[in-house]
């Protein structure tokens, strides 16, 4: 199957950062490149209680941007292992179970969580991370019985979600209701880190939060003060904006506020995150919609991006 693959190496990480700074183009187009379409296996299932997906859509994360572009710093290489399948905002539908899998069946709709923790690595005792359920900061994203990764997209063993299929431990999937688009299940991962912070930091009426960055996950930051505290004070640092930005804070985009806040203030995490619904935007925020809900690409771009690689790829 094709799948968008990134792949570096010490040589090829130092040609890149010289020649990168004459030409950008360079990071993803020709024979240097550190991602390109390639051919791979279709994964199979590791274990029994794995599950196999067929991807809808993927969204594009800065971080994917960040790596394309060698701009992550070296030291955290010992997290990741090469070469890998981009892709951790995922929705998708079962086609294959594991024979231990007793809640999924084939045809569910899921979205995935990305971390490659101790139960996805086999691992028993847990570390005290996860035992407390924060899998984000497990302790063993190198250990294990898959190679280091601290999530699916960064981990030869898994890959990601620029392919047509992948993997993923039982212990990562919820279920999408049929009310909730894949669309809106691609943007669960990147809502659950705004939606995450603010709930471990949650402010009360009166305060005064700063968010700074009004990317994709700011954005989201901000919807989730207004969900968590309606009545705080929220100013927003954005210095490479170009467009208005107060009546999209005050006013158009929010989660609904009254589910929101019942939720937040009876769960953490991904437990309250598949219940949250979008609501509309003004045409004249069209931009804004664009980037909030589809992401950095502005789009259904799991093949979008793909095929533009593929066109890429057949020129150089």
């Amino acid at each position: 199957m094709k799948a968008l693959r990134f792949n570096i190496s010490v040589p090829r990480y130092l040609a890149l950062k010289a020649l990168g700074a004459a030409n950008k183009k360079i990071y993803y187009q020709g024979k240097l490149a550190a991602i390109r379409l390639d051919d791979i296996p279709e994964p199979v299932l590791p274990g029994p209680d794995w599950i196999k997906i067929k991807t809808h859509l993927c969204g594009f994360c800065a971080s994917d941007l960040n790596l394309i572009f060698l701009k992550d710093s070296p030291t955290a290489s010992p997290f990741g292992s090469f070469p890998c399948v981009l892709g951790h905002e995922v929705s998708g539908e079962i086609i294959e179970t594991g024979h231990g899998i007793k809640d999924f069946g084939n045809g569910d709709r899921v979205t995935v969580a990305p971390h490659l923790s101790c139960v996805t690595r086999g691992i028993d005792p847990v570390c005290n991370a996860c035992a407390s359920g924060r899998v984000g900061n497990c302790e063993n994203f190198a250990e294990g019985k898959l190679a280091p990764g601290m999530f699916i997209g960064i981990c030869k063993d898994v890959n990601g979600g620029f392919a047509p299929y992948m993997v993923a431990h039982e212990s990562q999937l919820f279920a999408l209701p049929p009310e909730v688009s894949d669309e809106e299940g691609a943007m669960i991962e990147p809502l659950s880190v705004a939606l995450q912070t603010v709930l471990d930091n949650r402010p009360v009426p009166g305060d005064h939060a700063l968010v700074i960055g009004f990317g994709v996950i700011g954005s989201l930051v901000v919807q989730s003060i207004r969900a968590v505290s309606p009545k705080c004070k929220i100013t927003v640092s954005e210095p490479s904006m170009n467009w208005k930005i107060s009546s999209i804070i005050g006013r158009a985009i929010e989660i609904r506020s009254k589910l929101a806040t019942w939720i937040a203030n009876r769960c953490s995490g991904w437990s309250c995150l598949k219940l949250i619904r979008w609501r509309g935007f003004n045409l004249d925020e069209q931009r804004f919609h664009e980037m909030a809900i589809y992401g950095l690409t502005s789009g259904r771009i799991t093949w979008r991006l793909i095929n533009s690689f593929q066109a890429s790829n057949n020129n150089s």
